[in-house]
């Protein structure tokens, strides 16, 4: 008798991702919660049981031994319980199996359920209250709308403001799942920054209820996918009552309205009296290398992680176009990493490649060329609401033509998620050991401007060196020229 095994893959990366079962596997329904009065629920009691089921269906007329395995989580990805199943299911039957977790403590946990090689085949958060406490509840819907701006979906508010302790319930009428993830700003070593924990994800299938509580004030945006960068569908704002008395975060946007050394061209301050809500005014197209995002964490690490109701506030909108090349390049010699790997490469070559405009969010790419290295640089630009030519990512390799092997595009580094990858990335593309280790053939490697390639006589190891050195070391003997393409 075959049986097929669970293999456990990462869970954030999973996230956002729409996972098809294939023909021949187990078919699982979406899991249902209930509580101890087998009464369904989207949130569970501190100390008692919830207990969650799901129907499977076998498809696989060979197989009729299956393991599966269910693990709840918290939010930021701490196992708390793992428990594997092993059924016996003959083709087409179908059975009910369940899994009891019983919460610990108030918070939000996060349950998946695995099978064979499929990772996540239903994820659903759920918070844990506490029975003797009165919390406030706010509904939020998702909808589609194929005749207005929501073909995919929307929220109903699409901004929500709420106080801390509540619990927002996400309801799902569209007619099809949807995977739904937050993030926030939250307090870093290096500042306040976006956080991708702390945060509700769940596949919300139709007429599911997904519940989140919200226990950390600040703000929250609701996306589609994991990637913050699109699909956003809505905010929720939640509040503290620290910020209620508004006036001390009020006298610090002030400070920083009329303080140039602050770098936060903050246009216009108003509060609003009945809920103290700050809206803080940017014009963000002063740089057109900062996004609204960068200044909303410039001011986070100036005020803390209160709710600021941060808008976009400029006199004349700036349009650009990808395609302009002098512009193009004149910014892009200003990023860190292409600044790095010229000062390795000065005499890199620069080659810009034009796209066709594509309305609402035109890009385009670079290309700094310096003998088989290749940086990439990925722009765009946004809409009337956002900046001219940010740069969306990074692509470092190299293209050797002399090898089966291309290193060419291994990697995409995306620039919201630091630089620090892609620098370090373009320094070891300097080194002999480490072109070496990536493949390329000893004799295409490629040293940094001012410095000669040799290879020892006994170990054939290439290394770089000065003019100078290389004229001393041919003449004693103690290393030889590379003739390329060898």
């Amino acid at each position: 008798m075959k049986t097929r095994h669970l293999i456990l893959i990462g869970f954030v990366s999973l996230l956002g991702l729409t996972v098809i079962s294939p023909a021949n596997a187990l078919e699982f329904e979406p899991l249902i919660a209930r509580n101890a009065n087998d009464t369904v629920v989207s949130a569970g009691i501190v100390g008692q049981p919830i207990i969650f089921e799901t129907v499977i269906t076998n498809n696989e007329e060979d197989i009729e031994s299956f393991e599966i395995a269910f693990t709840t989580r918290t939010v930021n990805d701490k196992i708390l319980d793992h428990q594997k199943q092993h059924i016996l299911l003959k083709y087409g039957e179908t059975t009910t199996v369940s899994y009891q977790f019983v919460p610990p403590t108030e918070g939000n946990y996060v349950l998946g359920i695995f099978y064979d090689k499929q990772p996540f085949l239903d994820i659903v958060t759920f918070p844990a209250l506490e029975e003797n406490k009165t919390y406030p509840k706010k509904t939020v819907l998702i909808y589609s709308d194929s005749s207005g701006d929501c073909i995919v979906a929307c929220t109903d508010p699409s901004v929500v403001t709420i106080d801390v302790g509540t619990v927002v319930e996400w309801h799902n009428t569209t007619p099809d799942k949807r995977s739904v993830s937050t993030g926030n700003y939250v307090e870093h070593k290096d500042g306040i920054g976006w956080s991708s924990t702390d945060r509700f994800h769940s596949i919300i299938i139709p007429e599911r209820i997904s519940s989140f509580l919200f226990y950390q004030p600040g703000e929250f945006q609701l996306f589609l996918a994991e990637h913050r960068t699109q699909d956003l569908i809505g905010t929720v704002h939640v509040m503290s009552d620290q910020f209620r008395e508004a006036d001390k975060t009020f006298n610090i946007l002030n400070k920083i309205m009329n303080d140039d050394e602050f770098g936060i061209p903050i246009s216009s301050l108003s509060i609003n009296p009945k809920n103290s809500v700050i809206t803080v005014g940017i014009n963000d197209k002063r740089n057109s290398l900062f996004t609204l995002d960068v200044y909303k964490t410039m001011l986070y690490k100036q005020v803390g992680n209160v709710y600021l109701n941060i808008v976009s506030d400029h006199n004349s909108p700036t349009w650009c176009d990808v395609n302009d090349e002098i512009a193009v390049k004149a910014m892009l010699y200003k990023d860190p990493v292409v600044q790095q790997f010229l000062q390795s490469y000065p005499s890199a070559t620069f080659e810009h490649f034009k796209t066709p405009d594509e309305p609402g969010n035109p890009r385009t790419y670079s290309e700094f060329h310096y003998g088989i290295f290749l940086l990439r640089v990925l722009v765009l630009t946004y809409d009337q609401q956002g900046v001219c030519y940010p740069v969306w990512g990074y692509t470092i390799g190299y293209d050797d033509q002399t090898s089966e092997t291309k290193g060419l595009f291994e990697n995409i580094y995306v620039k919201s998620d630091g630089i620090s990858q892609p620098i370090s990335k373009v320094k070891k593309l300097s080194t002999p050991y480490e072109q070496t280790k990536s493949g390329i053939d000893k004799h295409n490697i490629q040293c940094t401007e001012e410095f000669t390639l040799l290879l020892k006589p006994e170990t054939r190891k290439p290394v770089c060196v000065t003019g100078d050195t290389a004229k001393k070391l041919i003449g004693r003997h103690w290393a030889v020229p590379v003739s390329r393409g060898m």
